[in-house]
């Protein structure tokens, strides 16, 4: 036991000891501190869909509009109608997408979102995109579709809080300091 406290009583007086007790609790505060703005913070997904929400509104108080000009013949009118339709029914889809993002059910948000991302594709392909646009939009349908089958909640790869994404985001910012200090300590 004496043993035991003598070299508790080393290790409580080298300074390397409380350097790297102090960095630790520093990275412990930043972690904490970047969780929770983090959290805080709308996913990229769901400021997305506000501002598509946005524009669809935009759009539906521009065709209200337009649909009040004296000057227009039947056609153009039936075909305002039935542009006007479609955003109204893609106002209510982009608000359920809002709710179900905003309440983290993934369940309910991930079939508008890999119809989405079905559209952009078949954008991407009609308009003769380059291939690695064309690329990118089957990559994130392919996700989505994988992320659905599997139940698993989208994780942010920008500013992540958990899983792999947060274990590699704290190697590549805190390790090399950490590393550096222990090296630099040392000698």
């Amino acid at each position: 036991m004496p043993y035991l406290r003598l070299k508790i009583k080393q290790v409580l007086k080298s300074k390397f000891t409380w350097i790297s007790l102090i960095a630790i609790l520093i990275c412990c505060l930043s972690f904490w501190v970047r969780n929770y703005y983090t959290s805080k913070s709308d996913s990229m997904e769901l400021s997305t869909a506000k501002s598509n929400l946005a524009i669809q509104k935009k759009n539906v108080k521009y065709f209200q509009k337009e649909l009040k000009q004296k000057n227009l013949d039947a056609d153009s009118k039936k075909q305002i109608r039935k542009t006007l339709k479609s955003s109204q029914a893609d106002i209510a889809e982009k608000q359920r997408l809002i709710k179900a993002l905003k309440s983290k059910d993934w369940q309910k948000a991930y079939p508008i979102m890999i119809k989405e991302a079905r559209f952009w594709l078949a954008d991407a392909d009609k308009n003769g995109s380059n291939s690695e646009a064309v690329a990118i939009s089957k990559r994130d349908l392919l996700e989505l579709q994988t992320l659905a089958k599997q139940h698993l909640p989208k994780e942010q790869t920008i500013n992540p809080v958990k899983g792999s994404f947060f274990l590699i985001f704290v190697m590549e910012q805190f390790l090399p300091i950490l590393v550096v200090l222990a090296t630099t300590l040392s000698w």
